[in-house]
Formats: structure tokens, C-alpha cells, sequence
């Protein structure tokens, strides 16, 4: 009993060691993120828009979708953290805009041939819509660039680690071993 309880606290304290630990985010860091991937989404729809042959145009169109519902999601955690009722009103009306601009690229996707082009031009508009509105609203962030020191890397971390993990294992069997024994 007492090694399973210390094989699953080596476990546990290895994983808050070696796991990386999800960083909250703020509301500014969100609507950049949110515009990265309304630009994204908007140059999808002009690639599809430019296409000459239906299948470049349908998929530039599932890239869209793709990028559309990445947008909402965005949005949508920005809309919980919205500081006040003019932040959360741009932001649902945002999401509204995004809304519309994927179903016309899924309707795009996966309509009739006749229709790709004019389904694409309505989604840019309602993405141009959308980014127009929410460009003001999002700070300019840059990530910060830190020195690297030269220290050890992760993966060299999760190699010491596991092999001292390993060593605790095998000396605590050895343990038992000799105890046994006597």
C-alpha cells in the first residue's frame, strides 16, 4: 500500500512540475487574439473569393468555417470577462456579425456550385463588418521577448525528473528486497 501511495505522489508531484500551467487571460489579450483570427478568416474568404476553379473556392471556404467558429469561441470568452456594457454590447454584435459570416462560408462549402461566389462576398462582409467594429476596441500586443540565459530546456527537465523518479522506484524495490530477505 505504502508504494502505491508514493508511486502516485512521485506521479502527481511530476505532473505540477513538468505540465505547463494554462495562463489566464485578459480581456485585451482576447480581442487581439480575436482579430488575428477575424483577419484570418477574412483572408480565407478573399482567397475563395479570388479562386478560379469551385473546389480552391470551397475549400478557402472550410478554412473560413474553421477560422469563424475559432473567432466565436474567442469571442465568446471575451464576452464573460467584457468590463462594461459597451465592451459587451460591440462584443455580442461582434459575434453576430461572426455568426453570419460562417454560416455564409459553411453555406459556401457546401451549397450549389452557383451559389460559392455570392455566399463568400456576403461572409466578407459580415467579417469586414465584424473586424471594423472590433479593431478600435483591441490593444496592439506584442509578446514580449525575454533573453534566454541558456539554461536547461524542457525536455532535459523532463528527463531528470523521470529518470529520478525511476531512481526512487528502483531503490525503494531494493528496499523491499532486502527487507524481505532478512
Amino acid at each position: 500500500m505504502k508504494i502505491v501511495l508514493t508511486v502516485a505522489l512521485v506521479l502527481l508531484l511530476a505532473a505540477f512540475l513538468f505540465i505547463p500551467v494554462a495562463e489566464a487571460q485578459d480581456i485585451g489579450t482576447l480581442l487581439s487574439q480575436s482579430v488575428q483570427v477575424g483577419e484570418e478568416m477574412l483572408q480565407s474568404i478573399l482567397r475563395g473569393l479570388q479562386a478560379t476553379d469551385i473546389a480552391t473556392a470551397r475549400a478557402e471556404a472550410i478554412a473560413a468555417v474553421n477560422a469563424g467558429e475559432r473567432w466565436l469561441a474567442i469571442l465568446n470568452a471575451a464576452l464573460a470577462l467584457a468590463p462594461d456594457d459597451a465592451t459587451r454590447s460591440t462584443i455580442e454584435a461582434n459575434i453576430v456579425h461572426v455568426r453570419e459570416a460562417t454560416t455564409s462560408a459553411n453555406l459556401a462549402a457546401t451549397g450549389p456550385d452557383s451559389e460559392v461566389k455570392s455566399r463568400l462576398d456576403a461572409a466578407r462582409g459580415e467579417a469586414n463588418e465584424a473586424l471594423t467594429e472590433l479593431r478600435p476596441l483591441a490593444p496592439e500586443v506584442t509578446p514580449p521577448t525575454l533573453p534566454r540565459a541558456g539554461g536547461a530546456g524542457s525536455a532535459l527537465l523532463a528527463i531528470t525528473g523521470i529518470a529520478g523518479a525511476g531512481m526512487l522506484l528502483l531503490g525503494m524495490g531494493l528496499r523491499r528486497f532486502t527487507v524481505a530477505r532478512s
